[in-house]
């Protein structure tokens, strides 16, 4: 299985690392080409689109307001590839929908479904162990910008939108956000949401991001029936606590997120395993963050 990646700047330095683990664990899997025209070695835009056509999947890691052009240049050149393109698909909601013809090849890299602990809370909503949900709180705070985007809502807020619908199986219905600039710099560094989505409970999603908080916090809470479910995306922890107050620790086996979406990649590849995240979801969680 060859893979291409582009873009190895903040996330896809990430990519890499991890694809570099599997290409020693995976004899099939190996990193045929990197292209990003920021780093020397890997500069020649030629010799990559030159390689597409013996790749299997590509990476795109790149800003994200060049994801669509570089994914329907990819496509172009070898139409039967698969891609694994960052989050948020792109910042443009009408430039984004030209990927809906391409949307079976495509998978979006919304990173936290691969979180264990998400992984964990979804299998007990698919036992019917968690029913009859009614509220989801999020938080993804912290005081270290995107160096990539200029909106905090875009670049944070829209991974626990998608976590919420991803949980729920469902899409917001209707949704309102409170977008904030603490700074004279046109960075919009501070968001809230709330809203509401299409289920059967009409659950409610009340979400904040932040990059001007003085600690990293990356917490969801999920209150139903049975009482509520407290999830930490970093320490990758899942609690139980009761209506009368006991509270009890999940096991949840850890493991690298970006490690189990890379894996999944490889099984989209070989026709083994779904889309993951779609387009089309992809898309509904930059609309929903706007």
């Amino acid at each position: 299985m060859k893979i291409g990646i582009v873009g190895v700047g903040n996330m896809g330095r990430n990519h890499l690392r991890v694809c570099r683990k599997l290409e020693s664990t995976i004899d099939e899997f190996s990193v045929h080409v990197i292209y990003d025209p920021g780093v020397a070695e890997y500069s020649d835009k030629e010799k990559f689109l030159n390689s597409v056509n013996q790749l299997d999947g590509v990476i795109v890691a790149t800003p994200s307001a060049t994801h669509v052009d570089l994914c329907l240049e990819l496509l172009d050149k070898n139409p039967g590839l698969k891609i694994l393109v960052e989050k948020p698909v792109d910042d443009d909601l009408q430039r984004a929908e030209l990927l809906i013809h391409h949307e079976k090849s495509i998978t979006v890299g919304h990173i936290e479904r691969f979180n264990p602990a998400v992984r964990e809370l979804k299998s007990l909503i698919e036992a019917k162990h968690i029913t009859g949900i009614n509220m989801i709180r999020a938080r993804r705070l912290n005081h270290t910008p995107s160096r990539s985007s200029n909106y905090v809502n875009l670049d944070l807020l829209v991974h626990d939108i998608d976590v919420a619908s991803y949980l729920l199986d469902a899409e917001l219905s209707n949704r309102h956000i409170i977008k904030n600039q603490t700074n004279e710099d046109g960075v919009v560094d501070h968001a809230i949401m709330i809203g509401v989505f299409n289920n059967e409970q009409s659950t409610v999603l009340m979400s904040e991001a932040s990059w001007v908080e003085p600690e990293k916090i990356r917490t969801l809470e999920l209150v139903c029936n049975e009482g509520k479910y407290c999830l930490d995306y970093v320490k990758q922890s899942l609690c139980f606590v009761s209506f009368t107050g006991q509270k009890e620790e999940l096991e949840v086996i850890k493991s690298e997120p970006l490690y189990q979406e890379l894996l999944h990649f490889m099984k989209f590849i070989e026709g083994t395993a779904p889309i993951g995240c779609s387009v089309h979801s992809g898309i509904a969680a930059v609309r929903d963050a706007s």
